[in-house]
Protein backbone atom coordinates (compact mmCIF):
# COMPACT_ATOMS: atom_id res chain seq x y z
CA UNK A 1 0.00 0.00 0.00
CA UNK A 2 3.15 2.26 0.72
CA UNK A 3 4.84 1.49 -2.37
CA UNK A 4 1.63 2.53 -4.28
CA UNK A 5 0.92 5.53 -2.71
CA UNK A 6 4.28 6.63 -2.81
CA UNK A 7 4.43 5.84 -6.36
CA UNK A 8 1.32 7.82 -7.30
CA UNK A 9 3.15 10.98 -5.47
CA UNK A 10 5.94 10.20 -7.74
CA UNK A 11 4.44 10.02 -10.45
CA UNK A 12 2.62 13.52 -9.66
CA UNK A 13 5.82 15.03 -8.52
CA UNK A 14 7.25 14.61 -12.35
CA UNK A 15 4.37 15.31 -14.29
CA UNK A 16 4.04 18.96 -12.32
CA UNK A 17 7.92 19.20 -12.94
CA UNK A 18 7.27 18.25 -16.64
CA UNK A 19 4.18 20.49 -16.95
CA UNK A 20 5.74 23.28 -15.17
CA UNK A 21 9.32 22.96 -17.12
CA UNK A 22 7.37 22.97 -20.67
CA UNK A 23 5.14 26.23 -19.49
CA UNK A 24 8.56 28.10 -18.38
CA UNK A 25 10.32 27.38 -22.09
CA UNK A 26 7.49 28.15 -23.79
CA UNK A 27 7.20 31.88 -22.25
CA UNK A 28 10.84 32.00 -22.36
CA UNK A 29 11.49 31.23 -26.30
CA UNK A 30 11.92 34.33 -28.18
CA UNK A 31 9.03 35.08 -31.01
CA UNK A 32 10.02 33.68 -34.34
CA UNK A 33 10.03 36.28 -36.99
CA UNK A 34 6.98 36.59 -38.96
CA UNK A 35 6.87 35.58 -42.41
CA UNK A 36 6.14 39.25 -43.77
CA UNK A 37 9.03 40.78 -42.41
CA UNK A 38 11.46 37.40 -43.65
CA UNK A 39 9.96 38.87 -47.01
CA UNK A 40 10.82 42.06 -46.08
CA UNK A 41 13.93 41.61 -45.19
CA UNK A 42 14.66 39.17 -48.32
CA UNK A 43 13.67 41.89 -50.39
CA UNK A 44 16.54 44.03 -49.23
CA UNK A 45 18.85 41.39 -49.76
CA UNK A 46 17.81 41.22 -52.96
CA UNK A 47 18.15 44.83 -54.09
CA UNK A 48 21.78 44.94 -52.05
CA UNK A 49 22.66 42.02 -54.44
CA UNK A 50 21.63 43.82 -57.26
CA UNK A 51 23.53 46.97 -56.38
CA UNK A 52 27.32 44.66 -56.19
CA UNK A 53 26.48 42.92 -52.36
CA UNK A 54 28.00 39.14 -52.18
CA UNK A 55 25.08 36.80 -52.60
CA UNK A 56 26.12 34.54 -49.67
CA UNK A 57 24.03 37.35 -48.04
CA UNK A 58 20.82 35.16 -48.94
CA UNK A 59 21.65 32.76 -46.63
CA UNK A 60 20.24 35.22 -43.65
CA UNK A 61 16.47 34.63 -45.24
CA UNK A 62 16.63 31.31 -46.44
CA UNK A 63 16.54 28.01 -44.69
CA UNK A 64 19.93 25.79 -45.74
CA UNK A 65 17.81 23.19 -47.94
CA UNK A 66 15.31 25.46 -49.12
CA UNK A 67 14.66 25.54 -52.89
CA UNK A 68 14.05 28.44 -55.28
CA UNK A 69 11.77 27.81 -58.64
CA UNK A 70 11.97 30.83 -61.04
CA UNK A 71 9.62 30.23 -64.15
CA UNK A 72 9.89 32.81 -66.86
CA UNK A 73 7.47 34.11 -69.64
CA UNK A 74 9.19 31.71 -72.39
CA UNK A 75 7.96 28.66 -70.09
CA UNK A 76 12.02 27.92 -68.82
CA UNK A 77 11.41 26.91 -65.19
CA UNK A 78 14.21 26.20 -63.15
CA UNK A 79 14.86 24.89 -59.76
CA UNK A 80 17.48 25.50 -57.23
CA UNK A 81 17.95 23.50 -54.50
CA UNK A 82 20.04 24.38 -51.07
CA UNK A 83 22.08 27.31 -50.48
CA UNK A 84 24.96 27.49 -52.77
CA UNK A 85 22.69 26.85 -55.72
CA UNK A 86 20.83 29.62 -54.85
CA UNK A 87 22.99 31.99 -54.60
CA UNK A 88 24.60 31.59 -57.89
CA UNK A 89 21.28 32.04 -59.35
CA UNK A 90 21.24 35.33 -57.49
CA UNK A 91 24.91 35.58 -58.47
CA UNK A 92 23.98 35.59 -62.24
CA UNK A 93 20.96 37.23 -62.44
CA UNK A 94 22.10 40.58 -60.70
CA UNK A 95 25.56 40.34 -63.15
CA UNK A 96 22.35 40.33 -66.19
CA UNK A 97 20.62 43.02 -64.43
CA UNK A 98 22.84 45.44 -63.85
CA UNK A 99 21.32 48.93 -62.58
CA UNK A 100 17.77 47.06 -61.75
CA UNK A 101 15.44 47.75 -59.17
CA UNK A 102 12.52 45.98 -57.59
CA UNK A 103 9.12 48.05 -56.18
CA UNK A 104 6.77 46.39 -54.67
CA UNK A 105 3.17 46.14 -56.11
CA UNK A 106 1.38 44.25 -53.35
CA UNK A 107 1.77 41.66 -50.87
CA UNK A 108 -0.63 39.21 -49.38
CA UNK A 109 -0.19 36.30 -46.97
CA UNK A 110 -3.25 34.05 -47.98
CA UNK A 111 -2.68 31.42 -45.51
CA UNK A 112 0.00 31.13 -42.85
CA UNK A 113 3.42 30.62 -43.47
CA UNK A 114 2.25 31.89 -47.04
CA UNK A 115 3.51 35.05 -48.46
CA UNK A 116 2.70 36.09 -51.82
CA UNK A 117 4.52 39.91 -53.38
CA UNK A 118 3.82 41.10 -57.07
CA UNK A 119 6.66 43.66 -57.84
CA UNK A 120 7.97 45.38 -60.71
CA UNK A 121 11.91 45.65 -62.20
CA UNK A 122 13.12 48.84 -62.89
CA UNK A 123 15.76 49.49 -65.38
CA UNK A 124 18.42 52.07 -64.52
CA UNK A 125 16.22 54.84 -66.86
CA UNK A 126 13.39 53.41 -64.09
CA UNK A 127 11.49 51.59 -67.03
CA UNK A 128 9.67 48.87 -66.39
CA UNK A 129 11.39 45.95 -67.76
CA UNK A 130 9.80 43.08 -65.55
CA UNK A 131 6.79 41.85 -63.83
CA UNK A 132 7.12 39.40 -61.24
CA UNK A 133 5.51 37.45 -58.43
CA UNK A 134 7.23 35.46 -55.45
CA UNK A 135 5.00 32.48 -53.49
CA UNK A 136 7.22 32.29 -50.47
CA UNK A 137 6.46 29.70 -47.83
CA UNK A 138 8.29 30.54 -44.51
CA UNK A 139 9.03 28.65 -41.40
CA UNK A 140 10.90 29.05 -38.32
CA UNK A 141 12.00 32.15 -39.70
CA UNK A 142 13.66 31.47 -42.64
CA UNK A 143 12.25 30.92 -46.54
CA UNK A 144 12.11 26.84 -47.30
CA UNK A 145 10.59 27.59 -50.79
CA UNK A 146 10.57 30.23 -53.14
CA UNK A 147 8.41 29.94 -56.32
CA UNK A 148 9.99 33.41 -58.86
CA UNK A 149 7.64 34.01 -61.54
CA UNK A 150 8.99 36.34 -64.43
CA UNK A 151 5.11 37.16 -66.00
CA UNK A 152 6.20 39.57 -68.55
CA UNK A 153 9.52 41.12 -69.68
CA UNK A 154 12.82 39.18 -68.95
Amino acid sequence: MRIRLLSLLLCGILMLSVTTGNRVARTSAAPSTSPAAVVLSYFSIFSNILRGADPSTMAAVYAPNSSLIVSTPTGKTSVFHKLPAIEGWYKAFAASHVGFTLKEVSQRIPVPGMVVHYEIALNAANVVKGRCAHIFAVANGMIVSDDFIVYAGS
